[in-house]
């Protein structure tokens, strides 16, 4: 877990299972999706809804649907991502003199 003040953020791998889950609707296609098991996409978003005190899906037969505040986060989540990788590419698209051996 990483800290910002007071506030602990989300390990990256239930934030990963988090949007991968709203976007598919479905815990069993982000497990495809993440090549790991259902169980594990469930757990870690049981996790991020124990952490944030607040339910993020709607679970029924036919699927998953975020509740208002599952689409406030995933909002926030996907931009944090994005985030990250423009990161990620600007600094892989450095001269070889800066890159690490």
């Amino acid at each position: 877990m990483l800290y910002k003040g007071s506030i602990r953020i989300p390990a990256e791998s239930a934030l990963i299972a988090f949007e991968s889950a709203a976007r598919n609707g479905s815990f069993s296609r982000a497990a495809k999706e993440l090549q790991i098991s259902r169980s594990a996409v469930r757990s870690r978003v049981a996790g991020l809804e124990k952490q944030l005190s607040t339910r993020l899906f709607e679970r029924s037969r036919s699927g998953l649907s975020l509740t208002e505040a599952g689409c406030r986060f995933r909002d926030a989540v996907v931009a944090g991502l994005c985030v990250i990788e423009d990161g990620v590419a600007e600094a892989a698209s450095r001269s070889d003199r800066d890159r690490a051996v």
